[in-house]
């Protein structure tokens, strides 16, 4: 399969790579940077863009993996298309919101632990 690399492309889709940080807790911080930070705006206009499209699903099974190595229950990452809708799904029904927030309900919908922020299914 041959891919095209479109560095506008994918320059849009990190354009919001600075760094972030989000209250885990009350009195917990955490940073976050790169793909984590990426806008909803940004992911719904991924469209049929096949790099963007893997980026978007590769990182979210890195992010089920680690929340894997460090947590329990273990849930198991859905096939990169389910991956995907579920993103899709979930940034218009939370425009605001970030990678970072998909992945967290994400391994919530696969039974693993209770996201830490509000949003709509």
């Amino acid at each position: 399969m041959k891919y095209r690399f479109s560095l506008l492309g994918s320059l849009a889709l990190f354009a919001a790579s600075a760094t972030q940080t989000i209250a885990a807790t009350k009195s917990e911080t955490v940073p976050l940077r790169g793909f984590a930070v990426t806008p909803c705006g940004a992911i719904l206009e991924i469209g049929d863009n096949d790099v963007q499209r893997i980026q978007l699903s590769e990182w979210l099974n890195g992010y089920i993996s680690s929340y894997n190595y460090y947590n329990t229950p273990k849930v198991t990452p859905p096939e990169a298309v389910a991956a995907r809708a579920f993103a899709q799904t979930y940034c218009q029904n939370n425009p605001l919101h970030s990678a970072w927030n998909i992945a967290a309900a994400l391994v919530e919908a696969l039974g693993g632990k209770k996201a830490l922020h509000k949003y709509k299914s």
